[in-house]
């Protein structure tokens, strides 16, 4: 007989359920914005690329901004920060728009990546912390309003994406104001969700108990979850993750289909969902453990509110954020008490 579950409630469970009002204050925050000239620049022809960079969950919310952003007409990279530094510094240009999300605007990448790019390169830095490096540096500042985060980045990780959105739109002509308060239904959404935060951890741990690893997987803006959601298993739960396109998981990781192996595949957007739905079938014919995330979901742990497609980035990470406290839950452990990581890494 299993003894008895005891989820231990500490603090990154409480950033977890913060989230909707994290997501709430950054949208007030940015219906008061100025996006200053940048998008003035961008529709005048100064830019012949964007570039966009951050380093952890800073990286993976970036992919919920890359599909719309490429639709604006000009080539889009999306780039690890430590990357564009050492490897790839011929991307910034003088006429280079770069987007730097960073949380707390002040780790070893930003610092460097500051420090050698080019003079007529324009930066629009996203960061939790006013005065840091980035918010000083940057030519657009954009600050979210997260408050503060112990360990795990959730707050922070929506507000940044909620402001990635916010920004994409302003880009492509919305009025600050009226973006900001399309988003705000983001945070609605999210409390809803986690309104039943309990029921769900404890289904999740019931579908997971015997799995010892996760495969987390989507297609267009879902990427930025399946990637976040494997950073934070590994953070928060120190469980086993990765993340990938559901096409690449057909090429060669079939392999490892098998009882101990569960793959997450998430719905995904309207023009998506079809195609992804049939990888999810095709999985579950050969035989393997499948968990379908998304709107359509018949488990309520998996199932995300209604909501239109440009708010799922916002939601498609909260049934994974819980995964993290119930597999936490399933050995006795803490979820997101760090042991050897930190909150701000210094060195690159």
């Amino acid at each position: 007989m299993q003894p008895p579950r005891r989820l231990i409630e500490g603090p990154y469970l409480r950033d977890l359920l913060a989230q909707p009002e994290a997501v709430a204050e950054t949208c007030r925050a940015l219906g008061a914005a100025d996006a200053g000239v940048i998008p003035a620049r961008f529709h005048g022809g100064d830019f012949d690329r964007m570039v966009l960079t951050g380093m952890g969950s800073s990286h993976h919310a970036l992919q919920a901004a890359v599909p719309e952003l490429a639709g604006t007409g000009l080539p889009v990279v999306a780039v690890e920060a430590a990357e564009l530094i050492h490897v790839q510094p011929g991307l910034l240009t003088d006429r280079t728009l770069l987007i730097v999300v960073s949380q707390s605007g002040e780790s070893a990448e930003v610092h460097r990546l500051l420090d050698q790019i080019p003079a007529g390169c324009r930066v629009v830095g996203i960061t939790n912390t006013p005065g840091s490096a980035l918010a000083r540096s940057a030519a657009l500042a954009l600050i979210t309003a997260a408050g503060p985060e112990t360990t795990v980045a959730c707050k922070t990780y929506l507000a940044s994406v909620v402001t990635l959105l916010w920004f994409t739109a302003v880009l492509r002509g919305a009025r600050p104001g009226p973006a900001a308060a399309e988003l705000t239904a983001g945070a609605k959404a999210i409390a809803q969700y986690l309104s039943s935060w309990r029921d769900h951890v404890e289904q999740l741990a019931e579908l997971l108990s015997t799995v010892r690893q996760l495969y987390l997987t989507g297609r267009g803006t879902s990427l930025a979850a399946a990637g976040q959601g494997a950073l934070t298993l590994k953070e928060a739960a120190r469980f086993p993750a990765e993340a990938m396109s559901c096409a690449a998981f057909r090429h060669g990781p079939l392999e490892i289909l098998g009882p101990a192996t569960a793959v997450v595949v998430l719905e995904g957007p309207a023009n998506l969902a079809a195609l992804n739905l049939r990888f999810l079938e095709d999985l579950r014919a050969q035989g393997g453990r499948v968990l379908h995330l998304g709107r359509n979901s018949t488990r309520a742990s998996l199932q995300l509110p209604p909501a239109p497609d440009r708010l799922l980035p916002l939601l498609e990470i909260l049934p994974l954020q819980l995964t993290s406290v119930a597999l936490a839950t399933l050995v006795g452990r803490e979820a997101g008490r760090f042991r050897l990581a930190t909150k701000i890494t210094r060195a690159d």
